[in-house]
């Protein structure tokens, strides 16, 4: 009778560490699940205010509000076209035409400007990080008037096509450039001229270049950027997430 105490003791004990183990394997399913949804929340946040920050950013330079839509969706065609971030193509689209407004250049001029830019960045095989600092650069140097010093070194190095399309427009090389500079004759109207009339070159050469895993993955996330802003737009769904 004793051995079968002893068995059934067991028994229950095995039973019981199998209901502990049940519990434990619940728990750890429910927090991730959780982990799971504030995760998913978090990304939807960030992307509707990656939308809204670039709507900012082209409403700071003057397009108006019944236009905002439209020209979101014709730079998410130049980034998707480019298989080039949003955010960025966007910062540039709004410094190029903050810088060349005076000139009276058309917006459709400056967002193929912005396509022939970030073509070149692809085609000439400039890593992420080199590209935000050109952008930064040449934007600087088009809002100052004259493409010079740090700026003009920062776009020979890093955008070397949009350099050569420059040089180009001043008949030079793109070492000849560095005179120029000194001189004061990369004046925004040229610099500008010049990276227009070099698109066909720079459209030629981004042609032949094979995309990437990861630029599928860019193109994915500027489409759910998209998609989030404008469901952010018409229902406000990141500020009900954001009061939950």
């Amino acid at each position: 009778q004793k051995a079968a105490r002893d068995i059934d003791e067991v028994g229950n004990a095995a039973n019981r560490s199998k209901g502990q183990a049940n519990s434990l394997n619940q728990s750890l399913k429910d927090l991730a699940k959780g982990a799971s949804i504030a995760l998913l929340t978090r990304q939807v946040v960030q992307y509707a205010d990656t939308w809204t920050r670039s709507r900012n950013l082209l409403a700071a330079v003057g397009i108006e509000a019944k236009n905002l839509t439209q020209t979101q969706d014709e730079l998410v065609q130049i980034a998707q076209s480019t298989r080039t971030a949003l955010e960025p193509t966007i910062f540039l689209y709004s410094r190029m035409l903050r810088a060349v407004q005076p000139l009276g250049i058309a917006q459709s001029e400056v967002a193929r400007a912005v396509e022939i830019t970030n073509k070149a960045f692809k085609a000439g095989g400039a890593a992420v990080s080199e590209q935000n600092n050109a952008i930064l650069q040449l934007s600087q140097a088009l809002g100052s008037g004259i493409l010079q010093g740090d700026e003009l070194r920062s776009v020979r190095e890093n955008a070397p096509l949009i350099a050569q399309a420059i040089a180009d427009e001043f008949d030079t090389t793109i070492a000849g450039l560095k005179k120029l500079g000194e001189q004061g004759e990369l004046t925004t109207d040229r610099v500008f001229k010049g990276i227009i009339d070099g698109g066909k070159a720079i459209d030629a050469q981004f042609a032949v270049t094979i995309p990437t895993i990861s630029d599928g993955f860019t193109n994915l996330t500027t489409a759910l950027i998209q998609f989030t802003g404008k469901t952010n737009d018409a229902s406000g769904a990141s500020l009900l997430i954001g009061s939950t």
